[in-house]
């Protein structure tokens, strides 16, 4: 017997506080000579099913995702770029699920590989349309729905209700780059409930732990969904005040920052607390750049910062001043000497 997709281990071993009802583990046959097998994205639910029998799948290489979309394809003369093919696979990351969808859709749409990459270039929103397409499979009940996009939101849905301190770290993390995220540099919280929330985020492999141990990678189309799910403005006050003493911190940081910077001006909506928090970011930028001796790159910061803050706080608000006094500097250290 298998039991597929069972990623909430509370439906299958705890009784429904609101009904009479019995545990689903309870109408589960048991025999000495037969076995179950459940699959599930969440190791901790993996864990209680089988105990030490849990078998990790791990990620299908270039090769097998090629042989993949090959049988998936009706036209398998779609292949013959080999360029674009290995691409696609790149962007895909090899994802079996995602491989089908983007079969089954160059099925549908007599579509090629290059058109399907340009579509998918264009921006997250257009991925996330490509990615929550359904599509017929035939090994599935009618009624459940399989798109990437949507497999994930009910991840990320589980996530809510089980840890929120997950989901908040979900959200932060879509709003900065998705490669080498430093511990440290994610919401703050007591060590325990950190790390219990880095522990859920990496059973449902929504980020993956780096060598050192101190920092994370996140899926790249999990980075693009939660994208489009959750925008979180507290990230832009996140960044660390550069000074001399931290540079080592902030010089980790700085990739993020600018990440944020670029996401809130190709998507998020310009609130007054958001304009006051990307002022705010701006400013500790410039000075990122003055400390480094990027005075032209500092001076362009403080001067997106001075024009934000002159038209949220006004010409003559002490901290407007300041960013005025901090785009002076700048341009100083550029003066010949």
């Amino acid at each position: 017997m298998i039991v597929n997709n069972a990623n909430d281990f509370e439906i299958f071993c705890c009784n429904n506080k609101d009904s009479r009802s019995s545990r689903l583990s309870e109408y589960l046959p048991f025999s000495t000579l037969s076995a179950i097998l459940f699959t599930t994205r969440d190791r901790k639910a993996a864990t209680k099913y089988a105990g030490s029998d849990v078998i990790d799948i791990n990620e299908i290489n270039n090769k097998k995702s090629k042989k993949l979309l090959q049988k998936s394809l009706q036209n398998k003369q779609l292949l013959n770029n080999d360029s674009s093919t290995i691409k696609l696979l790149k962007l895909l990351v090899n994802l079996p699920l995602a491989i089908m969808q983007v079969a089954a859709y160059l099925n549908a749409n007599v579509s090629t590989i290059a058109e399907y990459l340009r579509i998918y270039n264009e921006s997250s929103n257009s991925v996330i349309k490509l990615l929550s397409k359904d599509f017929k499979d035939v090994k599935r009940y009618p009624s459940i729905k399989n798109p990437v996009a949507t497999t994930w939101l009910i991840s990320f849905q589980q996530i809510q209700d089980r840890d929120p301190l997950a989901a908040n770290y979900i959200a932060f993390i879509s709003c900065i780059k998705k490669q080498n995220i430093p511990r440290d540099l994610l919401p703050p919280a007591s060590e325990f409930n950190k790390k219990e929330a880095l522990k859920t985020l990496k059973s449902f492999r929504f980020i993956k732990e780096r060598v050192s141990g101190r920092s994370y990678n996140m899926h790249r189309l999990v980075h693009t969904a939660t994208q489009n799910y959750s925008v979180n403005q507290k990230t832009l006050s996140q960044i660390t005040s550069p000074q001399h003493k931290n540079r080592a911190v902030w010089i980790m940081y700085l990739p993020h920052a600018q990440y944020t910077i670029a996401s809130f001006n190709t998507g998020l909506s310009r609130t007054k607390e958001t304009k006051e928090l990307l002022a705010r970011l701006l400013y500790n930028l410039g000075w990122c750049s003055q400390i480094n001796g990027q005075y032209a790159e500092a001076e362009a910061m403080h001067r997106q910062t001075l024009q934000l803050q002159e038209t949220v706080l006004g010409k003559d608000h002490p901290v407007t001043l300041r960013s005025m006094n901090s785009l002076a500097l700048s341009l100083d250290r550029q003066r010949p000497k």
